[in-house]
């Protein structure tokens, strides 16, 4: 049996890995949503939002592991993980050491779609403020594999609260809409 201090290691290396591939999604989503727009933003504010917004997020996501997920961990532990992961393939790999590969693959995709459109969100907040107006539009992959629940939102616009309005007249929010989501939201500015 192990220690507490086991898992707390286990809980801190976790969290270092997801957080760390949140931030850079995140950051990287900003950075993509600048490129498009001719419009100047402070990256000291995107890079202190980008840093909260994964440590408080990924500590709400690794904390919800229960005892369950923790005895099919004793058979996936890893020494320690290699902090330097910079590609989904590296997440996927250092998650399915843990979760196993669907699993992993699983949270992998959903949670670097929801930072993504998180650091787009945000960053578009920060823009508002300055009085430039935007507006989001869902996109989906565009391929095969696009979901029934996604494929109908593909191009839609979202009103102004942020949601859009699905085929059965539900209100949904921004990707993530489900498990393996792959969707995201394009930006453009608003004319007055």
């Amino acid at each position: 049996k192990l220690d507490s201090e086991f898992w707390r290691k286990l809980d801190a290396a976790t969290r270092a890995t997801i957080e760390q591939a949140l931030r850079r999604v995140y950051l990287d989503s900003a950075a993509a949503l600048l490129a498009d727009i001719p419009i100047g933003a402070n990256w000291g504010q995107i890079n202190v939002a980008a840093s909260e917004w994964a440590q408080r997020y990924t500590y709400d996501l690794v904390s919800g592991i229960d005892n369950t997920t923790r005895e099919a961990l004793q058979k996936f532990v890893p020494a320690f993980y290699d902090l330097a992961g910079t590609t989904m393939a590296d997440l996927k790999r250092q998650l399915a050491d843990l979760f196993g590969t669907v699993r992993a693959d699983s949270i992998a995709v959903t949670e670097t779609t929801r930072a993504s459109v998180e650091g787009q969100r945000r960053t578009v907040e920060d823009i508002r403020k300055s009085g430039v107006v935007m507006r989001a539009q869902w996109i989906t992959d565009r391929d095969e594999t696009v979901c029934p629940l996604c494929q109908p939102l593909d191009g839609q616009q979202a009103a102004e609260n942020g949601q859009y309005l699905t085929d059965t007249g539900l209100r949904v929010g921004p990707p993530p809409r489900h498990v393996n989501c792959r969707c995201n939201e394009a930006w453009s500015l608003e004319e007055v």
